[in-house]
């Protein structure tokens, strides 16, 4: 979202959100920047969400962007002039040629996104191309952008970088395509910054190589083709809400509909096709349903002044085909397997104007027609809230989306006179010339914007993130109207340019205002014209997103307890993490590698070597990104000695019951399972595990002979060592012949509830809540397609790892208390899936 002001003699397209960067800035979370000696791509797309490598080059980690518009235009800077200096100002002596070769821009800049917590910086362009007059991208000469006092690297692109890659950035790198030409038969192109044709081939040999150019350097996140083409317009210009207000009471009304369904854009352009008959129809149902008079065809008429043509569906399709082609070159380029399957390359995104014609196949631009797209990138100016948005993506594409622009400025105007003679119908105000207009409001914008933020986040399982509009407030745009090009009287000051635009807090997008930061002059006294680096004063929109973006905190009290053949680790939760990555090292000090992304706060490793040493740290991860790793712990896991047999069991029969004791087993033991069997000599089912000497068998019948053994346990769960059963002893319960003796009963344990169960890899977790008096719970387990649940394990707490499972099967499980007295009720069933 800005205004193409690239050459004077193109007016009419000024409606243009046209960024411009003279090189590629690349942001690294690693300091060398070298090709992969593996052939892991460094970012991928797994089920909708991005995933970058991790530096183990093996594990990957989700990525939610977090990223920020970057085009910092110095005071009295203008974007086409950014190479090299021709006019005013910009001659003397003591500016840098090239304002991203002056270090301290770039170490000011990198350094307030860092402490902001953004990940991501988005830029419009880069600046390779292949135009014959050796020009890069947006017309800089390659002869001016070696600036010798500053670096001896001739590559002003990668002394960028070097610089750069220290604050852990990661960079969306943009791909600008001039507006687009067609012939008689829609045949696409475009022209370079000189004016010359550029053909559809020409256009994807200039990406490719721009591709090639950067393509082995770890912080491209993605590529980003285009901005906004498909709201090419060749027309009057804007229409003004006041044009509307002057012909119609419901003037208001009329244009805000027009903008709330996208037939204007936030400048006032036409974007839809205003003489199909579906537009003046649904105009005129507008017009009924408001109670307005005015005749549709006044308004009508005044659409199509302005409008004047548009790209029809044959060529939205050319164009969107056209991109498609261009992401199958770079695909290639990174990945000549491609074709085959190749997966190591990064994605491609376009970036969209609204979602108007996303998922339609009459304009080429549903899912099937664009196979080797991988994002959709979007810009969004709803207002204070997305609304509807990302419910209708989810219907129009399964690609990932990204919102390529959001945000709000921070002036609020006010007292704006409905027009200014002699700027072009602009409402265009100058603090020199009106008083009054409005003031600065950063409370507004920071609550606008961390509200789009909350609803980006909430909204994760569509998008992948967003980009902010924009990193610093840009004096140069759009007074060029006014004042003309490189202009030091308009570049060099802060204006108010209200751009009707109904959702905004005061209905006006002021383009010069939109900055995080404010921008302030640097000039010093005794020598006006030697310009330093701006002063960059964060807003308050910068401190609550530095809230929002934060990443989770370093988890804390990490234990290791080594069992057989398994370690069972333990920390406390991190305020703000999402799951956690579980690192294991065989060496003190790591390298580590992530085993699990788990969401839970405890985890048992297995199956590990008995007698070797096993180290761990743990990580939060949240959308923000993941904390530094926890202090170190290690564990051996060790085969523990078998408990001694239980002796002394002793069975008393009684009326529905019959009461069971036995002496404590040596050996480390810490439970029994006690087996029951109707038959003398078994086969036994255990019915029991519990940490007593004693047992209360309520579930017997009068009349019918109980046969019971016992084992000794010396751990829990898996990985624990049994003894072998005890002598077998037997009892018969009976109906009371006695007189009654008075007891004081122990209260059944109450039924499990809170049963949850989580499948991972071979493995499901089951967690349940802690019930009162229970010395133990039985787990029973039922594969899918089975008819009976059958006897799954004993265990001491309200936890159970059950490794005993096949992935891709589903289990159904439930559990009961025991104590002495008996068992409850079974939970209600769960179910889980492992999967690999």
């Amino acid at each position: 979202m800005t205004v193409d002001l690239h050459r004077a003699n193109r007016k009419n397209v000024f409606h243009y959100c046209f960024r411009s960067l003279f090189f590629l800035l690349i942001l690294s979370n690693s300091p060398v920047f070298a090709q992969s000696t593996n052939n892991n791509p460094w970012v991928k797309i797994a089920n909708g969400h991005l995933w970058v490598l991790s530096s183990d080059n093996v594990t990957y980690t989700p990525y939610f962007i977090k990223a920020v518009g970057y085009q910092p235009t110095p005071i009295g800077r203008y974007p086409s002039d950014w190479g090299y200096a021709t006019t005013d100002l910009h001659k003397y002596t003591g500016m840098n040629n090239n304002i991203y070769d002056d270090p301290v821009i770039l170490n000011r800049d990198f350094k307030l996104l860092q402490t902001m917590n953004a990940n991501t910086i988005r830029i419009w362009s880069g600046a390779k191309s292949i135009v014959s007059c050796q020009c890069t991208n947006n017309g800089r000469d390659t002869g001016y952008i070696t600036n010798a006092a500053t670096t001896a690297n001739t590559d002003k692109t990668q002394n960028t970088l070097d610089l750069a890659a220290k604050y852990g950035l990661k960079v969306i790198a943009g791909f600008w395509v001039n507006p687009l030409t067609f012939d008689a038969s829609n045949n696409i192109g475009s022209i370079d910054d000189n004016g010359n044709p550029l053909t559809g081939q020409d256009i994807i040999k200039n990406f490719v190589n721009y591709v090639n150019t950067y393509k082995g350097n770890s912080a491209i996140l993605f590529w980003a083709i285009g901005n906004e083409n498909n709201y090419q317009l060749i027309g009057q210009g804007p229409v003004l809400l006041t044009t509307f207000e002057s012909i119609s009471s419901h003037g208001a009304a009329i244009y805000a509909w027009l903008q709330q369904n996208n037939y204007l854009d936030f400048d006032g352009n036409v974007l839809a096709d205003v003489n199909s008959t579906a537009f003046q129809g649904a105009l005129n149902a507008e017009l009924i349903s408001i109670n307005d008079s005015t005749d549709y065809s006044t308004i009508l008429n005044i659409l199509i002044t302005a409008h004047g043509t548009n790209l029809t569906p044959q060529q939205l399709s050319a164009w969107y085909a056209l991109v498609n082609a261009m992401a199958k070159a770079a695909h290639l380029a990174e990945d000549p397997a491609y074709n085959t399957g190749g997966k190591n390359y990064h994605p491609v995104a376009i970036i969209n104007g609204e979602i108007a014609e996303i998922g339609n196949s009459t304009d080429g631009a549903a899912d099937f027609q664009l196979p080797d797209l991988d994002i959709w990138g979007v810009n969004a100016y709803r207002g204070q809230s997305f609304g509807t948005f990302f419910s209708d993506y989810a219907i129009k594409s399964q690609k990932p989306l990204w919102i390529s622009e959001f945000g709000v400025d921070a002036f609020v105007t006010s007292n704006i006179p409905a027009n200014i003679a002699g700027i072009n119908d602009w409402t265009v105000t100058n603090p020199a010339i009106i008083a009054g207009q409005g003031q600065e409001d950063q409370t507004v914008q920071s609550s606008w914007d961390t509200a789009l933020w909350n609803e980006i986040f909430a909204n994760s399982n569509v998008t992948i993130g967003g980009s902010l509009m924009e990193y610093s407030d840009e004096w140069w745009k759009p007074y060029e109207f006014y004042c003309g090009n490189n202009s030091s009287s308009c570049d060099s000051t802060q204006n108010h340019f209200g751009s009707p635009y109904s959702v905004f807090p005061d209905h006006y997008m002021n383009q010069e205002w939109f900055g995080i930061m404010a921008i302030s002059s640097n000039q010093t006294s005794s020598s006006p014209l030697q310009w330093g680096p701006d002063t960059m004063t964060p807003r308050l929109v910068y401190t609550n997103l530095q809230a929002l973006w934060a990443l989770p905190s370093t988890p804390t009290g990490l234990t290791a307890t080594p069992l057989n053949a398994q370690v069972e680790l333990v920390w406390n939760a991190s305020p703000g993490a999402a799951s956690y990555n579980v690192k294991r090292a065989s060496v003190s000090g790591g390298p580590y590698t992530t085993i699990i992304n788990w969401i839970y706060p405890t985890f048992a490793d297995l199956p590990l070597n008995n007698g070797t040493t096993y180290y761990y740290v743990i990580s939060a991860v949240n959308a923000n990104g993941e904390s530094s790793n926890s202090a170190q712990v290690s564990a051996t896991p060790v085969l523990p000695l078998s408990p001694s047999i239980p002796t002394g069991l002793n069975a008393t029969a009684g009326s529905g019951k019959v009461v069971l004791s036995w002496s404590a087993s040596t050996g480390g033991a810490t439970g029994y399972y006690v087996k029951r069997a109707t038959t003398n000599g078994g086969p036994y089912t255990p019915i029991v595990g519990l940490g007593l000497t004693t047992l209360t068998d309520n579930k017997v019948t009068n009349g019918i002979t109980y046969y019971y053994v016992v084992s000794a346990v010396n751990s829990s769960g898996n990985g624990s060592v049994e003894s072998n059963n005890s002598a077998q002893v037997s009892a018969t319960p009976i109906a009371p012949h006695s007189a009654p003796v008075q007891a004081t009963p122990i209260d059944l344990p109450a039924t499990p509830v809170g049963l949850k169960a989580i499948g991972g890899i071979a493995r499901v977790t089951l967690f349940w809540k802690p019930v009162f008096r229970a010395a133990s719970y039985k787990v029973m387990r039922l594969e899918k397609g089975s008819l009976f649940y059958t006897f799954c394990q004993i265990v001491p707490g309200p936890y159970l790892l059950d490794t005993s499972v096949v992935n891709g099967t589903t289990y159904f499980y439930k559990v009961e208390a025991v104590n002495a007295s008996g068992q409850s009720a079974y939970s209600e069933p769960v179910s889980a899936k492992p999967t690999p």
